[in-house]
């Protein structure tokens, strides 16, 4: 396995735990921490959501700052990647995602494509997220 996919890896769970933190308003999600989790998507970053928006970096950037304790009580849960591609700086990966809200269940399956940052870091450079019904 390429250092850029190890990377990869970590970052869709690492990102993840963040993001939960930020829906939930929790005492860590500081202004901070929002810099924290922007840092970790390519200024190029593009997005398909799974209502089939398209959004770039200013979008989620705008999104995230409006989502600040948007969803308490929800919990986000990632399964294990599987590596579609790799090479040297980029690195493919699908997951799927199920956060648990209070009362609902949502299910995503995504694709996501991480560059490397020059330093042996995975950016999120873009990310397809489409409905799915387990």
């Amino acid at each position: 396995m390429k250092a850029i996919t190890t990377a990869a890896i970590a970052e869709v769970y690492n990102c993840h735990i963040l993001i939960e933190e930020w829906f939930n308003g929790s005492k860590n999600a500081t202004p901070e921490l929002l810099n924290e989790l922007l840092a970790k998507f390519s200024n190029d970053f593009s997005m398909i959501n799974p209502n089939g928006s398209q959004l770039t970096y200013k979008d989620l950037e705008s999104f995230l700052s409006q989502m600040y304790g948007a969803r308490v009580g929800v919990k986000i849960e990632v399964t294990e990647p599987i590596i579609i591609h790799e090479t040297e700086n980029i690195c493919i990966l699908q997951y799927a995602e199920i956060q648990h809200l209070p009362d609902k269940v949502l299910h995503r399956l995504s694709t996501a494509i991480f560059i490397n940052d020059g330093k042996n870091n995975a950016l999120w450079r873009h990310l397809h997220e489409t409905w799915h019904h387990a």
